[in-house]
């Protein structure tokens, strides 16, 4: 959340995790939290070409469209997307990690900061 997916200090948290599960026989891990695949890159390294990573979130994209079809709620194709994004951090902090970690042009986004349910 603080942009740092790809810093040192990410790859020794990770190493804590990944490899003892490799060290256990682990051949397969898979990626259960919306964030991880933005250290998929990472993990991979970590865990090394035997071992198959698998990233669920482009199954649930297919699940949720399919859902968004049946139930009528998707935009058409003309219609100009409409991006909402809430934050408990800072809206620059949200605004760096839109721009650099989802290529997202924050010009046309509205950004709330400091949002709690």
């Amino acid at each position: 959340e603080n942009g740092e997916q790809y810093s040192p200090k990410a790859e020794e948290l990770l190493k804590k995790y990944v490899q003892p599960m490799i060290k256990k026989g682990a051949d397969h891990i898979v990626l259960g939290c919306t964030h991880y695949p933005f250290f998929r890159p990472l993990v991979d390294r970590i865990a090394g070409e035997g071992v198959t990573i698998i990233d669920p979130a482009p199954a649930i994209a297919r699940r949720v469209n399919d859902i968004l079809e049946d139930q009528h709620l998707k935009a058409s194709d003309t219609d100009a997307p409409k991006y909402y994004f809430y934050s408990s951090g800072t809206s620059s902090t949200m605004k760096t990690l839109l721009e650099e970690v989802l290529h997202v042009d924050t010009a046309k986004v509205a950004l709330e900061e400091n949002f709690t349910l």
